[in-house]
């Protein structure tokens, strides 16, 4: 019966290792690790219990690279048009990280990339806050999207020990 939910889960996510099977999950979910934090990094808008706030406006953070920073959990809110549009974010390598769409084409075309924390894109605007944008799952940890009446982000699920799209 597990092998089953396996297959089903694995199907569902589009998964396929370097020879073109299916990569299996990394098993069941474990806790986030506590990021140890420190002094607030000046890419983060404000920074409280080791997570990293960093907040887009309108096209606040429109065709960049945004790197997660060492030792940090990290929350990115896109809440105006094109605040993070074409933006490839990097999320932490061992803690959770998350980004909020709040407007039309707030995430436009984003790359999200996971690490082995929990991940995980929320696509709330009025209408269209993530078309065209990707999720890739990191191995081990939750990976999830989540829309409210848009279109949501291709997610690939890759080792997530789960995952869920829109």
């Amino acid at each position: 019966m597990r092998g089953l939910a396996l297959v089903a889960m694995l199907a569902a996510c589009g998964s396929s290792g370097d020879d073109g099977g299916p990569i299996p999950d990394s098993g069941p979910c474990v806790a986030d690790l506590t990021p140890p934090g420190g002094a607030c990094p000046a890419m983060c808008t404000s920074c409280d219990s080791g997570v990293c706030r960093i907040e887009c406006g309108a096209a606040a953070c429109n065709d960049r690279t945004i790197s997660c920073p060492d030792g940090f959990a990290c929350e990115l809110v896109c809440t105006g048009v094109d605040a993070c549009d074409t933006t490839t974010v990097q999320c932490p390598a061992a803690y959770p990280c998350t980004v909020a769409c709040t407007a039309y084409d707030a995430c436009g075309d984003m790359v999200l990339r996971c690490g082995s924390g929990t991940c995980g894109i929320t696509c709330n605007g009025p209408t269209e806050s993530c078309g065209g944008a990707a999720v890739d799952c990191g191995t081990g940890g939750a990976c999830a999207a989540t829309c409210s009446g848009t279109t949501g982000p291709a997610v690939d699920c890759r080792g997530a020990c789960s995952c869920a799209s829109c």
